[in-house]
């Protein structure tokens, strides 16, 4: 599959460049095939389930199935670290262009253009997009302006990046894709920052962060940004 697979180029804020592996239209139909399964085998226990229920189950059926089509995947990629089941299983994730973490906005569009992308039939005007964009995106990824990567991705970019050696931290709140940038930027600047002014500037967001003093909210800061380019 990797064979027809492409590479981006993503450079931060301080000049540092690395590369994520691009996932081809191979791995990411062989994923959606899984999701798909997956979905419609929740949908239908659940149908079995409400069978008894008479026309009050036929409508809980129709909000599940309406939460199952168009929350599945924004839900998964955003409190899953961009994985979908079908995306774990080959090992791919949904991440923003610059390589940070897909956020609500991100994840939704990408989601709702999906309808776009199965015009006329069987996703080929997602498979055209994909084909032509030079970076494997559908529509909704363009709209989005997301792409799915191997996971293997983070690992190099995590390595490449300066950032104080300390275990990754996972935040309470979601941030959006410029403040993981300015989160990382944050972490990467801690050189020449020191460590002095790095606790002050992180104690504007303390109370955000939900710590109680200043070196704590550096420590957590710089865990954030190893979760961000680790992905986990």
């Amino acid at each position: 599959m990797e064979q027809v697979d492409n590479r981006l180029a993503v450079e931060t804020p301080e000049g540092v460049a690395f590369e994520l592996d691009l996932a081809g239209v191979l791995p990411r139909a062989a994923a959606y095939v899984v999701d798909l399964m997956l979905r419609m085998g929740v949908l239908t226990a659940f149908g079995m389930a409400m069978i008894p229920f008479g026309g009050f189950g036929d409508g809980v059926i129709l909000i599940a199935a309406f939460v199952i089509v168009w929350a599945y995947y924004p839900l998964f990629e955003v409190l899953w670290e961009g994985q979908t089941p079908g995306k774990r299983v080959f090992g791919l994730r949904t991440v923003n262009r610059d390589g940070t973490h897909v956020g609500w906005y991100g994840a939704v569009v990408r989601n709702l253009i999906r309808v776009v992308d199965m015009m006329p039939v069987g996703y080929v005007a997602g498979l055209v997009a994909m084909v032509t964009s030079g970076r494997f995106q559908r529509l909704g990824d363009i709209a989005g302006d997301t792409v799915v990567v191997y996971r293997r991705s983070a690992l190099t970019m995590a390595e490449q990046r300066r950032l104080p050696p300390v275990e990754p931290v996972q935040l309470s709140l979601v941030l959006s894709g410029e403040e993981q940038q300015a989160v990382v930027a944050f972490a990467e600047r801690y050189a020449t920052l020191g460590r002095d002014r790095s606790d002050e500037l992180a104690s504007i967001v303390m109370s955000e962060l939900g710590v109680s003093n200043r070196r704590e909210a550096t420590n957590t800061l710089h865990g954030a940004a190893q979760r961000i380019v680790r992905w986990g």
